[in-house]
């Protein structure tokens, strides 16, 4: 009795599980159009995806052109098939060829899309690089970064900021459009550009960083928007085809570096607010002739050094400190009589001026560098009423005749530097020869009365005591 009831359960049993089996594949089979249905919707790729689609046939979604330059200033975008528009960090990624960044682009998309010779950034893209911590990563970077090689054209759309080395290197770009909302330029932004001839800044334009356009040859900028207060280091280094740049009456720094290479430059004049040109500012402009200073009180270390063919310095009233080599090998140099504010000059300040002959100092005038005239050449040097040269290490010591003959070969040449080299070689020097070839055939330096007046002799390579006054 007991066996016939179990029996009867297991079977009650079997066919429960049955039931709820079957039930469950009928229910499957019930919701199989609806989920196939939903694998078909997934499979559509999404708004963002289709306007850079390159395969697809699904038409490509309207874009506003009316609302995307609506602010003013915001050039309008030309959408065509040659146009890339980017507006996701993916997007940006793609044009880039970051490979640091994934993107979700089949290959056959990419191919397609790096071929596009223009590109409009809108105002929602956030156009990022990875972050840097040393220059290192920097170069790293760069090397995982092959820009786009057929890139030409690129317009930013408004609030789009530019950041750090965004275009940085792209060989063929030549035109590069801002709006005017833009605030900043980043840090080496368009750096190595070589054929970038066109650049229309923003009117609101505050900063332009770090090498910003250096290296671009072709660049050519006319004048600076008037709300530029800052150019950063090296911002405009290399740039050979400059020729002349109007700098913004706002502007009040001038970073190291910021012309530095700049051939075709033949006039700079700077506005009344920079009072310090920083180290190597104008190092190497060659075709440099004329530089107006208004207000400038300091000159830093090689400002105009390697400047052949600079030959007048204007408007020098405030001019106080001149730095070591400022004018290093300036040969048109002209000028002879020193700023009356001038108190300093630096070490081989006026180093290879060949075209100096007379120079007169103020009486303010109370620190010479070491070297400050070698190989000038001059044949005049008015130091008469510099009575403050005494209070300073120039005359400070000059008890013995011999001390003296020292500080007037100091003025022309590091004889201490020069003796010690000689004896680190095992070298006698030969001091009458260097005289002559660093202070010339013949120069007379006039010293306060006390100290008397001196002259070279060329044939003896020494200092002479002179009667003749001077006349400047």
């Amino acid at each position: 009795m007991a066996r016939s009831l179990n029996i009867r359960r297991l079977r009650l049993f079997c066919v429960v599980i049955a039931g709820s089996v079957f039930g469950s594949a009928a229910e499957q089979d019930s919701m199989a159009p609806a989920l196939v249905s939903e694998r078909k919707e997934s499979s559509v790729p999404s708004p963002d995806l289709i306007s850079l689609s390159a395969n697809r046939d699904v038409p490509s979604p309207t874009i506003d052109e009316e609302e995307l330059a609506a602010s003013e200033g915001v050039p309008s975008p030309v959408m065509d098939e040659d146009t890339l528009y980017v507006k996701t960090q993916d997007e940006y990624a793609l044009l880039c060829r970051d490979r640091h960044h994934k993107t979700r682009y089949s290959k056959e998309e990419r191919s397609a899309l790096r071929n596009k010779s223009k590109c409009y950034i809108d105002r929602n893209a956030a156009i990022k690089r990875r972050r840097m911590r040393t220059d290192n990563d920097v170069h790293e970077f760069c090397n995982h970064s092959v820009p786009n090689r057929k890139l030409q054209c690129v317009t930013f759309g408004d609030r789009v900021c530019v950041p750090k080395l965004c275009f940085a290197g792209f060989p063929c770009l030549n035109q590069v459009m801002l709006s005017d909302t833009t605030e900043e330029i980043g840090e080496k932004a368009f750096e190595g550009c070589e054929n970038l001839n066109e650049v229309k800044l923003s009117s609101n334009l505050v900063k332009i960083g770090t090498r910003a356009f250096a290296d671009c040859r072709m660049l050519k900028l006319g004048t600076l928007p008037c709300s530029v207060i800052a150019i950063g280091d090296g911002a405009f280094d290399g740039c050979s085809s400059l020729t002349e740049v109007t700098l913004p009456v706002g502007l009040r720094n001038i970073g190291k570096r910021a012309f530095r290479g700049c051939t075709s430059m033949e006039k700079i004049t700077l506005p009344d607010k920079v009072t310090t040109i920083d180290e190597e500012a104008f190092v190497g402009c060659e075709s440099l002739k004329e530089v107006t200073l208004p207000r400038v009180d300091t000159i830093k270390k090689n400002a105009f050094a390697w400047c052949e063919h600079l030959e007048r310095l204007e408007q020098t009233e405030y001019l106080a400190n001149i730095g070591d080599y400022a004018f290093y090998k300036c040969k048109s140099l002209q000028m002879t009589v020193l700023p009356y504010e001038l108190g300093s000059i630096g070490v081989g300040a006026f180093a290879y001026c060949t075209g100096l002959s007379e120079l007169k100092g103020q009486e303010i005038l109370s620190r010479i560098g070491v070297g400050a005239f070698e190989h000038t050449k001059l044949e005049v040097l008015d130091l008469s009423d510099c009575w403050s040269l005494r209070f300073d290490n120039f005359l400070k010591r000059c008890k013995r005749q011999d001390q003296l003959m020292r500080i007037l070969d100091n003025l022309f040449w590091d004889i201490d530097t020069y003796c010690a080299n000689c004896s680190a070689e095992g070298i006698a020097p030969d001091l009458e020869r260097e005289r002559r070839n660093r202070i010339g055939d013949k120069c007379k330096v006039f010293l306060p009365k006390d100290l008397g007046n001196w002259e070279f002799d060329a044939k003896s390579g020494k200092w002479k005591p002179h009667a003749e006054s001077t006349n400047l």
